[in-house]
């Protein structure tokens, strides 16, 4: 249904299967399944306040396009104890109100991803394979770039893993940013007054102090809501 799909969505997962047509179709079909199913833009902060506290991820500001930008602090997800649908469910949400939050001629956001004192234990291959057709079959091309910055040997061997489960596209647009040009790079689409003084900018950053005893030992009732999604392999 092209009319209530809308133009844009279908020219970005036309875009993100390189203009595969049938790629498309299936990713337009198994997308909108998903979303009937579970219905995203439902989850609300109530829903998601306990994983706020986790100190993870947040959205932080806009950047000179009036993309919006989220900010992840991998060292502060802890998979074993925070299931997969509710990790999913959370994820989701930051998709949903950075999509809001945009104004009406913006379609695209920036990821920016610090893996500084990360470890193994701080992924989850299962979780990050079921996401990645998420990412791909219900909000295509929404990435403008995704920066990676503090990368060491860890990402290295995640990024193999990963790497596979992603349309090529989106690997393009997945950016490893060294120390010493972070500020650099990074200002070319952040201003500094919104970029986080460590990385090379003016904000002042407040992300909250994980709380894994209170985040994590009462599964929300929404987990059995958000089912999985197909894989798009």
């Amino acid at each position: 249904n092209a009319e209530y799909m809308g133009d844009n969505l279908l020219i970005r997962m036309l875009v993100g299967r390189e203009f595969k047509i049938n790629e498309a179709v299936d990713g337009l079909i198994k997308g909108e399944k998903w979303k009937k199913e579970n219905a995203p833009e439902s989850i609300t902060l109530a829903d998601v306040e306990m994983d706020m506290k986790a100190g993870f991820a947040q959205i932080r500001g806009k950047d000179i396009y009036g993309q919006p930008i989220m900010l992840f602090k991998v060292k502060n997800i802890h998979p074993k104890q925070m299931n997969e649908e509710r990790m999913k469910r959370f994820v989701v949400y930051l998709l949903e109100e950075a999509t809001r939050i945009m104004e009406p001629d913006v379609e695209k956001y920036i990821v920016l991803a610090d893996f500084e004192g990360a470890g193994l234990s701080n992924f989850n291959f299962k979780q990050m394979k079921e996401l990645a057709p998420v990412f791909q079959d219900c909000y295509p091309e929404r990435v403008f770039k995704m920066y990676i910055v503090n990368s060491g040997w860890i990402l290295r061997i995640v990024w193999n893993i990963i790497k596979p489960f992603l349309q090529p596209t989106t690997v393009r647009k997945i950016l490893f940013v060294s120390h010493s040009k972070m500020k650099a790079e990074l200002t070319q689409t952040i201003e500094e007054s919104v970029l986080p003084q460590e990385y090379g900018g003016k904000a002042i950053i407040i992300m909250p102090k994980p709380q894994p005893c209170l985040l994590y030992t009462s599964p929300s009732p929404r987990d059995a809501t958000l089912s999985r999604m197909p894989s798009s392999a």
